[in-house]
């Protein structure tokens, strides 16, 4: 393997792990908030943004974002051993390319399926696919955009908003596989390094 191929998947991978532990931090806080919808009362208002500021509707979608980032950083980096082109921004076609090679972790393929395969995610965020007639490419998209590319239609968010305690399973979830992606992506590259003398 090319020292040059190990160079750049590690940056990726770094930074891939950069964001799930911020990801998987900030889903830990929405976690320990016990989320609930605050309506205004005499005392609760003043004190709204402090009682609110882990709330799933305040902090979920830009998470989800950090975490699909992470996601597709990921994918290209482990692409990147094998000297693939690391331009392709489509997570299904990344998840097509990892699945063809041999060598990657098993439980990387598995959480990366489970989040981009549509068959196989969460409910919350398939309904917000479905309602807002979305591929998973254009997920990642709207987590960053209220509306598509030409600014023709705007997204409803309300999918992913307002849950209270019924998030929390998949928030849970999510914490989970930021922590397999980033020990399982450590684990990998960790062999690399003797490589690069560190």
């Amino acid at each position: 393997m090319k020292k040059e191929n190990v160079e750049k998947a590690l940056g990726f991978l770094t930074l891939a792990m950069y964001y799930h532990n911020l990801a998987g931090n900030v889903l830990c806080k929405i976690q320990e908030s016990n989320p609930h919808i605050v309506v205004g009362s005499k005392g609760i208002v003043d004190k709204y943004d402090e009682i609110t500021k882990w709330s799933d509707f305040r902090v979920l979608i830009p998470t989800l974002f950090l975490f699909y980032h992470g996601l597709e950083l990921q994918l290209k980096g482990l692409l990147a051993f094998h000297n693939k082109v690391d331009t392709i921004h489509s997570l299904e076609k990344l998840l097509l390319l990892i699945k063809k090679e041999k060598s990657f972790p098993p439980e990387i393929i598995t959480v990366a399926e489970k989040h981009i395969d549509i068959k196989n995610i969460n409910l919350f965020l398939k309904n917000f696919i479905t309602n807002n007639k979305l591929s998973v490419d254009d997920l990642y998209m709207a987590l960053r955009y209220p509306t598509d590319k030409k600014s023709s239609r705007d997204f409803s968010y309300l999918d992913l908003k307002y849950k209270e305690d019924k998030i929390i399973p998949y928030v849970e979830s999510l914490i989970e596989d930021c922590k397999i992606l980033s020990q399982k992506t450590g684990e990998y590259y960790s062999q690399f390094r003797p490589l690069l003398g560190i």
